[in-house]
């Protein structure tokens, strides 16, 4: 917050504009209640809230959340084959026999 002519100033600019543009248009109480509508329709198609607060908790937990998420962790160089599995995963070949 500023109360800085400078700033001030620039954003009166910026309201005004928006306010006398052609495309701006005047809200009222129907297109606020169509408005209410779609947010309660798309709200009701969100994910419930989770409890977990650690990624692999939910995952875990929730599998059919992750689809095809593939996570790899480790504190060493890989072998070959590990390479080799990661570089086929990320060519698509998911059925690779490489692991190591």
């Amino acid at each position: 917050m500023s109360d800085a002519p400078q700033f001030v100033g620039k954003v009166n600019q910026w309201f005004e504009s928006l306010w006398c543009n052609s495309q701006s248009i005047e809200v009222d109480e129907e297109m606020l209640a169509k408005a209410r509508e779609q947010w309660k329709k798309r709200r009701a198609l969100a994910p419930e809230e989770r409890e977990e607060t650690n990624l692999f908790k939910a995952c875990r937990t929730y599998p059919e959340l992750f689809g095809n998420v593939y996570l790899a962790i480790y504190d060493t160089k890989l072998s070959k084959n590990s390479q080799q599995k990661i570089e086929d995963i990320k060519k698509g070949n998911l059925k690779s026999k490489a692991w190591g």
